[in-house]
């Protein structure tokens, strides 16, 4: 193991009424393919990307159906967790430094 392993990202726990389960972050490539996706401007595609992807490898057994058909107060919730838990909240300036605004 490298010194890098004490880098790797760690999951939080996603609470919604009485469920709660770890969600853990997307990977460097899944990262990659979920800004990619959003740089073509599909929002729809790439919300069904981040949701689907962080339930499936967070939540044993999921199925699309069910994920398809979660509440869509808890979709909204499960994307601003999922946004903060990826480093992604907030509007990234095209300023000098990328600052991002809270």
């Amino acid at each position: 193991m490298s010194m890098l392993e004490e880098l790797r990202g760690k999951g939080k726990v996603f609470k919604s009424g009485s469920v709660e389960f770890e969600i853990q972050q997307l990977s460097v490539d899944e990262l990659a393919e979920f800004v990619s996706i959003q740089e073509k401007k599909d929002l729809k595609k790439a919300i069904k990307y981040l949701i689907e992807t962080s339930l499936k490898k967070s939540v044993e057994g999921v199925t699309d159906e069910e994920i398809n058909n979660l509440d869509t107060g808890v979709v909204m919730e499960l994307i601003t967790f999922l946004m903060k838990l990826n480093g992604m909240e907030g509007d990234v300036s095209k300023k000098e430094g990328g600052s991002v605004k809270s």
